[in-house]
């Protein structure tokens, strides 16, 4: 009932517009590179540097998820928020342990950074 009288008063397209909002974030220019010199030892700490962009070509605010991967395994993550119609640079450091060797050797073949999900930030 409250929705109908909305609909009247400011109209359904007004209204169909309103509800329709949504973020529609997207990763771009991902760059992964180590920070370390060399090969850690066994039980130390690799520390991988991690730049991409989150744009947002939607027209809410939104959520987004990014996750760094090394053999389909997640080893680091974050949520940004990121506000419609804008470009949101981010830089950060992962770092990870390297009690096991596939984690430190060769991790830049089998690793990858990605969008896990996305989600309409509240009252935006």
């Amino acid at each position: 009932m409250l929705a109908v009288i909305f609909a009247a008063v400011i109209g359904a397209g007004e209204l169909r517009a309103f509800l329709s909002k949504s973020p529609a974030i997207v990763l771009e220019n991902p760059d992964i590179s180590q920070l370390d010199v060399g090969v850690p030892p066994p039980d130390l700490m690799l520390h991988v540097y991690l730049t991409f962009d989150l744009h947002n070509f939607g027209n809410a605010d939104g959520y987004a998820y990014v996750g760094f991967f090394i053999n389909g395994s997640a080893y680091w993550s974050r949520t940004y928020l990121v506000k419609f119609g804008m470009v949101l640079p981010v830089e950060e450091v992962a770092a990870i342990e390297c009690r096991l060797p596939d984690r430190c050797f060769d991790w830049w073949h089998v690793s990858d950074l990605r969008l896990v999900w996305t989600v309409r930030a509240l009252l935006s």
